[in-house]
């Protein structure tokens, strides 16, 4: 039987791949003088991800020995950024930069990437250490920039950080205060390039826009024709009517919609925008706290979205109050209609559409998730649940008792392991 070390380097290699880079540094270089000098191999680090588990030394040697030919950096709870960016200026070649869950001082990185000309795509999620925002904005818009994601930081974007971008395709703005007249002139600047726009954004005067939002930032948004991905949430939406939405009827390269707190869109705006021809191409749709939803918005979508995959609607507090349910009929229209349905979660619902869910697996032979919500006041488990088991088999069911919900997950393809099904009955969990 050949041995491991008679294996050729590129196959090695291939296996070192799958370690860490702190199983190489500390662990694999130091059992033989090949396997060192593979450890050591620049194929091994064109992607830097430097998490809590390296210390700095370990990743300031990495970036400074292998500088050139690295091409993504990822820093990951990490508390020392300031001290890490004079040897990420090095990495001339570098494309992505991600910083995640980073605290402490890291404004350093901003004068950084300004040695990095080919960096493409920025993703800050959950890091507080780079403040100057604006600051980083005016070095980016510099750089060949094609991504841009950013996640609850502490910085405001202004219409000055966005309006020079050009050519990016990929927005992605969450949590973060933004400037309305920055979107609408950064979705002028790149409607030919732009495909996936993510504005769940907020503010906090957000009443007190004087800006005319649907005949300005929608008809930009609307401009974007090869936009594939747009999720609206409510600073962009708060002030949305169906003059706004019908702007946004020419998408047809569309496949994933998010819409957040519509409240001023009526039932007809939407049954109107569903029968587009755009709505065929639809793969995902996401309702989220939207006033006006009804039955007949969901049979629009029911009887138009056939390519759906996942669907998700919460049902608002004003729909609850009005009492304007889903009629349980048309929720299985739509299983019916769309069968490559993998996803179906519905949130904050009657107790009546829960009385139903266990037909919608027969519709849907796809179906690997389902998740139902009920929003009224704590109650005991109906009745039905129990059967819900026995009705569904190719699933795991399991329900939590306070403010009724229900949670099916898909165990088909667990089949051929027997040992690891779940005890073929009803689990209940409280919250």
């Amino acid at each position: 039987m050949a041995s491991f070390n008679n294996l050729p380097d590129e196959i090695i290699l291939r296996i070192f791949n799958y370690f860490s880079q702190k199983e190489l540094q500390s662990t694999l270089k130091y059992v033989d003088y090949r396997w060192n000098r593979l450890a050591e191999d620049s194929s091994l680090y064109r992607e830097i991800i430097a998490d809590e588990k390296l210390h700095a030394k370990e990743v300031a040697f990495l970036l400074q020995k292998h500088a050139e030919e690295i091409k993504c950096v990822q820093f990951i709870e990490r508390d020392d950024l300031n001290e890490l960016a004079e040897y990420l200026s090095h990495c001339c070649n570098l494309q992505s930069l991600m910083i995640k869950l980073s605290f402490g001082a890291g404004d350093k990185i901003v004068d950084a990437i300004k040695n990095c000309p080919k960096l493409n795509s920025i993703v800050i999620q959950h890091s507080s250490c780079v403040r100057n925002l604006p600051g980083l904005f005016q070095v980016i818009g510099d750089l060949p920039m094609k991504k841009i994601n950013i996640r609850n930081t502490v910085d405001d974007i202004t219409t000055e950080n966005l309006c020079h971008l050009k050519n990016v395709q990929d927005l992605r703005l969450k949590s973060i205060k933004v400037d309305t007249m920055g979107i609408y002139k950064f979705c002028q600047n790149n409607c030919a390039n732009l495909t996936t726009l993510k504005l769940i954004t907020y503010h906090e005067n957000i009443e007190n826009f004087t800006l005319d939002v649907n005949e300005t930032i929608f008809a930009a948004i609307g401009s974007c024709r090869n936009l594939n991905t747009l999720c609206l949430g409510h600073q962009v939406m708060i002030k949305m009517n169906d003059e706004g939405l019908q702007k946004l009827h020419n998408l047809n390269n569309l496949s994933t919609l998010v819409i957040h707190y519509a409240e001023r869109v009526s039932a007809d705006g939407f049954v109107n925008f569903f029968r587009q021809p755009l709505a065929k191409n639809l793969k995902k749709i996401g309702l989220y706290k939207c006033a006006c939803v009804n039955s007949a918005v969901i049979r629009s979508i029911a009887n138009m979205c056939f390519k759906l995959e996942k669907f998700t609607y919460e049902q608002s507090k004003e729909t609850r109050e009005r009492k304007s349910n889903i009629d349980p009929f048309d929720i299985i229209t739509l299983s019916r209609n769309c069968n490559k349905l993998r996803w179906f979660h519905l949130f904050g619902m009657d107790i009546k559409i829960a009385e139903v869910l266990h037909l919608v697996p027969t519709y849907l032979p796809n179906l690997e998730s389902l998740k139902y919500c009920n929003d009224d006041d704590p109650m005991r488990i109906p009745s039905f649940m129990h059967g819900l088991e026995r009705k569904m088999p190719d699933f795991n069911v399991s329900g939590l008792q306070w403010k009724f919900s229900l949670y099916v997950h898909c165990r088909k393809k667990d089949k051929l392991e027997q040992n690891t099904l779940p005890d073929p009955h009803v689990r209940f969990q409280l919250k």
